[in-house]
């Protein structure tokens, strides 16, 4: 096994742990969900979704919107069955 940085495109998600990462097969993505940036001290906690597409190495961000936005998290558990995205709290 060898270690490397791939290239990719669009702004990745920032740094941070106690986040999730789960691949969805399907659409050939991998799901950043919610985490800690230890370097920001104003809002440590994040409530962002990024998308890494793995067919093209380009990342999005999502933008969340609705009634009901999922408070800013981590050390969470989240999960991907079918298509449908699960984050437990």
């Amino acid at each position: 096994m060898v270690w490397f940085e791939p290239e990719t495109f669009g702004k990745p998600p920032s740094a941070r742990c106690g986040h999730t990462l789960n691949f969805c097969p399907q659409f050939s993505l991998l799901v950043v969900s919610g985490g800690k940036d230890d370097k920001c001290l104003v809002k440590p906690f994040c409530n962002d979704i990024c998308l890494l597409n793995l067919s093209n190495m380009n990342w999005l961000k999502l933008k969340i919107f609705g009634h009901t936005i999922v408070p800013p998290r981590a050390f969470h558990a989240s999960g991907i069955i079918s298509s449908l995205f699960f984050k437990f709290f």
